[in-house]
């Protein structure tokens, strides 16, 4: 195994279809309740977690109306980060996602295919919960589906490569009948770069993204609420980048997060 995966996974609700009131911000809320998380301010409202997500989604989409993420997340009076929108904002969020729901086009991106399709790149979702230990290392891997994720507690960090995917097709994986192997990544020279899902944030990751997701050695872990197919397409060994040393990119940033006294 390329990493040192250590996730609890626990699944809730599969996405047999998208109707006008998906996601249902009270399934959400109730999700993160079982699991234990605490709810401040506007998150007790269940509408809360229906805009966020669709916000998350719409954002990622193309719809640069809508409030970025530096415009929309503040802090709590408890220092915690949260999406803070007024009345207009949220009216404008949910009548785009009617008017998406409502189009009769054809696909043209991730999002546009769930809403008609109810899957995404053909593969049926699910919502669960990774309750993700300190010094958890994801394996290398593309995604073989749109995936959107909620930092309820912690942080997420990732090396991501950067630029378009370069494949949203993916072949069986060798050695397990029901995951995807994702491309091979040896001779493709792309950049790569660091960043960081905190407590609060959404994040969106398209069908074929690829990146590499850690917790700090020296932190608390993180669990996230996340919308996916059940699984990744991983990088097999030797099919890593060779321009390019991911895993030991992520040791140094893991080392210098250790030694951050902020």
């Amino acid at each position: 195994m390329v990493g040192k995966e250590d996730v609890v996974v626990n699944s809730y609700e599969v996405v047999e279809e998208i109707g006008d009131n998906w996601p249902s911000g009270n399934m959400l809320q109730s999700v993160l309740a079982k699991e234990g998380i605490d709810f401040v301010e506007m998150e007790k409202d269940p509408l809360y977690w229906q805009v966020a997500a669709r916000w998350s989604l719409l954002r990622m989409y193309g719809f640069p109306e809508l409030p970025t993420g530096d415009h929309a997340y503040k802090k709590t009076s408890s220092g915690r980060t949260q999406l803070h929108l007024g009345d207009a904002e949220i009216d404008s969020i949910q009548n785009r996602w009617s008017s998406l729901s409502a189009s009769q086009d054809d696909p043209k991106n991730d999002l546009l295919e769930l809403l008609k399709t109810s899957k995404s790149n053909g593969r049926q979702l699910q919502w669960s919960v990774m309750d993700c230990a300190p010094g958890c290392q994801f394996n290398l891997h593309a995604h073989p589906n749109l995936e959107l994720a909620y930092c309820a507690k912690g942080a997420l960090h990732e090396i991501r490569m950067k630029g378009d995917p370069i494949t949203k097709t993916f072949k069986k994986h060798p050695n397990k009948k029901c995951q995807l192997k994702g491309p091979t990544l040896t001779d493709l020279d792309r950049p790569w770069y660091f960043s960081t899902l905190s407590a609060g944030e959404w994040l969106v990751n398209e069908v074929g993204s690829i990146h590499k997701s850690f917790t700090a050695t020296s932190g608390e872990g993180c669990i996230l609420l996340v919308l996916w197919g059940g699984s990744h397409a991983n990088i097999l060994e030797g099919e890593e980048p060779s321009r390019v040393n991911v895993q030991d990119a992520l040791n140094k940033m893991d080392d210098k997060l250790g030694s951050c006294e902020c």
